[in-house]
């Protein structure tokens, strides 16, 4: 009988270190395992904020049964304008944990608003674009993940997060392309 609040406090402590894992970002739980299946969302909240987390359209099925596709979030009305008027996109593996995200927005411009209110949370992101790049980029490397935020000229901005369980295979990526946007080096002329 002594063993019970043992056990008890076990538990209790893993459930709390397990929830302490997942970060809330923009209304979204990163790391959060589901209880149950996102659902569809309602065809009656078309143009409102939905109530729940759910999928827009039914999703794509991946590799390893992770669940892709175009998510709606509750509570837009409380996130910056850039955030609320996105495009969601969300992964979610065959367990229920919601493993990345991403936000498409329309305008360019917004790349100053989406890298300040990362800053904010996240403090200088680690890899800002040059100046006078054709593509404003930064990317941080938290705690709980990466996020990346890249907004081609004229074509919209994108603000990529990962949880850091399922990182490795985006940090590769992303220095991938880091290498081949470095400036190459240029020979010294021949005399």
């Amino acid at each position: 009988m002594k063993l019970l609040p043992t056990l008890a406090c076990l538990l209790l402590c893993a459930t709390g270190a397990a929830q302490a894992d997942t970060i809330d970002i923009l209304g979204l739980p990163l790391g959060k395992t589901f209880q149950a299946p996102l659902p569809q969302c309602d065809a009656m909240e078309a143009g409102t904020d939905p109530k729940t987390l759910c999928w827009a359209s039914p999703p794509a099925i991946l590799d390893g049964g992770i669940r892709s596709g175009i998510v709606k979030v509750p509570g837009t009305d409380k996130q910056p304008q850039w955030a609320a008027e996105g495009k969601y996109v969300a992964s979610v593996t065959r367990d229920g944990k919601l493993t990345a995200f991403s936000i498409h927005t329309a305008k360019a411009e917004d790349f100053a608003d989406i890298t300040r209110f990362f800053a904010e949370r996240f403090g200088a992101p680690r890899h800002p674009s040059r100046p006078g790049a054709q593509t404003a980029s930064a990317y941080w490397n938290a705690k709980y993940g990466q996020i990346e935020v890249t907004c081609p000229a004229g074509k919209g901005c994108d603000a990529h997060l990962v949880f850091k369980d399922y990182a490795e295979g985006t940090q590769y990526t992303l220095d991938m392309r880091r290498s081949q946007e470095a400036p190459m080096a240029v020979a010294p002329a021949r005399r």
